[in-house]
């Protein structure tokens, strides 16, 4: 019996985590809550709200903690994001003013280089990483771009908008790097543009010759508001677009350039968020449209690059037309889906194997260093921080365990690999015959 329950551990322990089918359960988030955004790191979740808070779970949904200390009374962060070593960012706004650029250090603090702006229109709506590691931020409708080295506490303004809305970008909706590492940009019925020297300059892409200037000829996905884009496996682009004055649902970048509609997809269908794991599956939420009887999933799973969509959505809550706003996946490969009126939801089990982190790498740079002491002398004796606040042992606190973790794999890099895994639970079931 001993033998078979060894021999058991050695298949899980080799295989990782266990994938989880399409099966969702809610957090304890309340439904009266109105969800703007969701990120995470290796401590947990976070999650903006219209109500203003910054809230925080440790534990999966759980619990959650408030995080909003600091920031300015009758704001809200409209966009969340986690920057390569980890820190949480937004951008605060109300209904009449923007405050540039914030960043998570135990209380929020405005970062410096984006300002202040009494047009709610300036304020932050997409961030993305570049190919280095370093922080992109658009405002909308004006589309400046600002880049920050030092992951969020100040930034550079590396391209100036037109005032009024830019007439060959638009309003930048989102911001993805692509396979390519340029930087792509989905606008406001403009299509999508290309960044080849990391957002200072965009030019449009797809069809022939400016789509401003003549439309007509312009072949791709104009006319939508585009929050989403991928790639499939072959380097052919899908986007996603908001339904309203123009086409919804996906469209799918043909061989020869031109765009369809993606058949599995709704056309009617506002599509919102989306996010790509590690083995290289799409998961997209959508809206449906106001004024359409349809109804149909609140997300949807693509393991194509884009080409077929499959829902993906069994537990969660009959949809309504606003419901959907955003997706998230956290670093141990639970997804998250955030909600206008029906709360947080998330997947009741990985959606990908996840290798387990190496103890003391805080920061997940795969190194146990200098660094990740630095993370762990800052939150000494707090609670509530999480793997990557220097809770390694995973007890609740920060304190001399931990350090006792970092000491001992000081200058360690790499994470354990499933062979090595599966050798010590080998020798592991030898220790077990020897005992029986």
């Amino acid at each position: 019996m001993k033998v078979f329950l060894t021999v058991a551990m050695v298949v899980c322990l080799c295989c990782g985590n266990v994938v989880a089918d399409n099966s969702w359960v809610q957090t304890s988030i309340s439904a009266s809550e109105n969800i703007r955004d969701i990120t995470s790191n290796a401590s947990g979740v976070y999650l903006s709200t219209l109500s203003g808070k910054v809230l925080f779970s440790p534990d999966k949904g759980s619990t959650w903690m408030d995080e909003s200390a600091g920031l300015i009374a009758g704001t809200y962060i409209n966009k969340l994001f986690t920057t390569s070593d980890g820190t949480v960012v937004g951008g605060p706004v109300s209904s009449t003013t923007v405050y540039g650029g914030w960043y998570l250090d135990g209380t929020w603090k405005p970062a410096t280089g984006i300002p202040n702006a009494s047009a709610p229109e300036l304020g932050i709506v997409a961030f993305v990483k570049d190919s280095s590691g370093n922080l992109l931020a658009s405002t909308t409708w004006h589309g400046d771009m600002y880049r920050s080295t030092d992951n969020g506490r100040s930034y550079t303004k590396i391209r100036t908008g037109d005032a009024g809305g830019n007439p060959t970008t638009g309003y930048i909706y989102s911001l993805f790097l692509g396979p390519d590492h340029n930087i792509y940009a989905g606008t406001e019925t403009n299509g999508i543009f290309v960044s080849q020297d990391g957002g200072a300059s965009f030019t449009g892409i797809l069809g022939t010759g400016d789509p401003n200037a003549n439309p007509a000829q312009y072949v791709g996905p104009y006319g939508g508001n585009i929050h989403v884009i991928g790639w499939s496996q072959s380097g052919l682009m899908f986007a996603g677009l908001k339904h309203g004055g123009g086409n919804g649902g996906i469209m799918n970048q043909l061989s020869d350039g031109t765009w369809v509609s993606n058949a599995s997809m709704a056309v009617n269908a506002d599509t919102r968020s989306i996010v790509e794991t590690p083995d290289g599956a799409y998961y997209t939420c959508i809206r449906k449209a106001a004024g359409y009887p349809q109804t149909y999933a609140q997300v949807m799973k693509s393991i194509d690059g884009g080409v077929t969509w499959t829902d993906f959505n069994a537990g969660l809550p009959v949809p309504t037309a606003t419901s959907s706003v955003c997706l998230n996946v956290d670093p141990a490969g639970y997804l998250y889906y955030g909600t206008a009126n029906e709360g947080v939801w998330r997947t009741a089990a990985p959606v990908y194997s996840v290798s387990p982190p190496l103890a003391g790498d805080a920061n997940g740079d795969h190194i146990v260093d200098f660094k990740d002491y630095i993370v762990l002398e800052g939150n000494f004796g707090k609670t509530g921080k999480g793997f990557a606040g220097g809770d390694f042992n995973n007890d609740g606190v920060v304190d001399f365990k931990d350090y006792i973790v970092l000491e001992g794999n000081f200058g360690k890099t790499g994470v354990p690999e499933p062979a090595t895994l599966g050798l010590l639970a080998l020798s592991g079931m030898g220790l077990l015959r020897r005992r029986s």
